[in-house]
C-alpha cells in the first residue's frame, strides 16, 4: 500500500472508523496495514488548511558546509530525518510504505 492509497482510505474513512484509528495512532495503524515495524521512528500527522504551502524541514539544520547533495535530495523528497553530525537516516524498511506520487 502506498501513501496515496493510505490517504484515500483516511479521506473516505474506509473501512468505517479507519480515519479515527489513523489519527489517534498513526504509527500503529501504518504498522498494522503494512505488516512491518517502524521501530523507533515517529509518525506525525499534519493537517494542512486550504491554500497553504507546507515546507518540511529537518529538526536540526546543519551548516552549509555539512550538507551533501544526497542529504538535500533526501530531505526534499521527505525520505529522511537529518542529523547535524551525519547524513540522512532512512527508515528501517523503505518498502513499508511505497512512495508513488
Amino acid at each position: 500500500m502506498n501513501k496515496k492509497e493510505i490517504i484515500a482510505k483516511v479521506l473516505k474513512d474506509e473501512p468505517k472508523g479507519f480515519r479515527e484509528q489513523f489519527l489517534n495512532d498513526p504509527k500503529g495503524t501504518l504498522e498494522e496495514i503494512t505488516g512491518g515495524s517502524l521501530g523507533d521512528w515517529n509518525v506525525e500527522i499534519t493537517r494542512v488548511p486550504e491554500k497553504t504551502i507546507l515546507f518540511t524541514l529537518p529538526d536540526n539544520i546543519p551548516s552549509s558546509e555539512q550538507i551533501s547533495d544526497e542529504m538535500i535530495e533526501n530531505v526534499a523528497a521527505g525520505r529522511c530525518h537529518t542529523d547535524v553530525y551525519g547524513p540522512c537516516a532512512t527508515p528501517p524498511d523503505d518498502s513499508l510504505i511505497e512512495e508513488e506520487f
